[in-house]
């Protein structure tokens, strides 16, 4: 499976197989799947939005961006992700908030059929 990421140019580079996505963002979707067709494939790591409202998709939007990973698409859903952003917090409520809203979307990616082989969660102090 080839791996794609962006050169230095910052234009899709389809020519390195050691180069991986990190995130892929709802607006680029269409230049990643143009890009995986060329290479075959794409594995690809959704960040999803559980609260720190920077980047990735929110709860609202998943629904849809999931339907371009149906079996056809050259996008393959490799891993979902977030940022936790209360890491010096005494009670964990933030956290357990963000942790819920992961769950519910979780659960809308299993829904669609799909199975990532990774969840990443973190947090800055984590690294």
């Amino acid at each position: 499976m080839n791996r794609v990421g962006f050169g230095a140019s910052g234009r899709i580079d389809t020519s390195s197989t050691a180069a991986a996505i990190a995130a892929l963002a709802a607006d680029s979707i269409d230049a990643f799947t143009a890009a995986g067709a060329a290479a075959g494939s794409v594995p690809v790591h959704l960040e999803i939005d559980t609260g720190m409202s920077r980047q990735g998709v929110d709860i609202d939007g998943i629904e849809p961006l999931l339907v371009r990973f149906r079996k056809a698409s050259p996008l393959k859903l490799d891993g979902v992700m977030t940022h936790l952003f209360a890491a010096d917090e005494a009670d964990g409520a933030v956290t357990l908030d963000q942790l819920s809203r992961l769950a519910a979307a979780l659960d809308l990616v299993q829904a669609a059929g799909l199975q990532p082989k990774w969840l990443n969660v973190g947090n800055s102090a984590a690294l």
